[in-house]
């Protein structure tokens, strides 16, 4: 009721476990599916409010006429998930055990989850656990694999070949993270997950669209933040960023949106360019050049 509380219960029988996933099968509840598909909800000590439990698993609100349709769409679901442990495991092989490289089981499990927004964005866990990743790898490559845990418990843990010794891992790690190209590489791809999972998150725009829709669209912070960093030089502070520096940041982070989502994500630097130019020209030819320097849209 209203004003009182309500304790969290604990997923104890199978029966509560299965009704819970057969519900989100026959509702495609795709989102729900990604995190618990796979998962032993006893096991992981799952919790969830008794009455949330009942109005999620009421009968009155599931669809029993798409029963196969929905078995059919869990299971694509999960061979999605699999064919993105399938490339990870690949990259693993070649990169880790094949060529004696050094990485992070963060940098492992980032690389998982782009993946998967590629593959099943709607469906994608953006928390999904490193353990939980670390256990399936460990289950596919047994001892093939050594990690280490370094000392500073804030940092991930090492993954490194079992046919190279500590000594070869230590300094295959140096070499990695000494490269200015491997940095370079490392923040390319923390940009592009960063736009990829911003525009997956992001609502549509709909058509036409207002001042007030565009409004609400920006890049993400840390895209325009490393933008201004570029343009302002390392010794300036970011409090002394000119508003020059940022215009010009703001422009370029949209850019890298619009082209790093392949046109997908459309900003507003990219729409009311196209409308400007339309209004003050009526020149259809005068819009298809500046699109061709992927300075704005078509149409919108």
């Amino acid at each position: 009721m209203r004003g009182q509380k309500e304790w969290l219960q604990k997923c104890v029988t199978v029966t509560a476990e299965n009704t819970i996933k057969q519900c989100a099968a026959d509702r495609n509840d795709y989102r729900l599916l990604g995190i618990i598909g796979d998962e032993d909800l006893r096991a992981r000590k799952a919790r969830y409010h008794a009455s949330c439990r009942k109005e999620y698993t009421r009968k009155e609100t599931r669809c029993h006429d798409n029963t196969k349709e929905s078995e059919l769409s869990f299971s694509t679901v999960k061979a999605d998930h699999a064919r993105c442990f399938h490339q990870l495991c690949e990259y693993v092989q070649q990169q880790v055990i094949n060529c004696g490289h050094v990485v992070r089981m963060s940098m492992l499990r980032d690389r998982y989850i782009d993946y998967m927004l590629k593959e099943r964005p709607d469906t994608c866990n953006v928390n999904y656990p490193t353990q939980k990743l670390k256990a399936k790898l460990v289950f596919h490559f047994g001892e093939s694999l050594q990690f280490w845990l370094p000392s500073n418990r804030c940092k991930s843990e090492l993954v490194y070949s079992a046919d190279i010794d500590v000594g070869e891992a230590i300094e295959s790690a140096f070499d990695a993270n000494a490269s200015d190209a491997s940095i370079l590489l490392k923040a390319a791809n923390i940009l592009s997950c960063t736009i990829t999972a911003a525009h997956n998150s992001a609502s549509s725009v709909p058509f036409p669209p207002q001042v007030s829709d565009l409004q609400e669209i920006s890049p993400p912070t840390v895209v325009t933040d490393f933008v201004a960093r570029v343009l302002a030089g390392p010794s300036c502070p970011s409090h002394r960023y000119s508003s020059k520096v940022m215009q010009i940041a703001k422009s370029l982070s949209e850019d890298l949106c619009y082209g790093a989502t392949r046109g997908q994500w459309k900003m507003p630097k990219h729409i009311e360019l196209a409308v400007s130019l339309h209004h003050l020209t009526g020149s259809a030819e005068v819009v298809t050049l500046i699109n061709r320097f992927g300075h704005c849209v078509l149409s919108c």
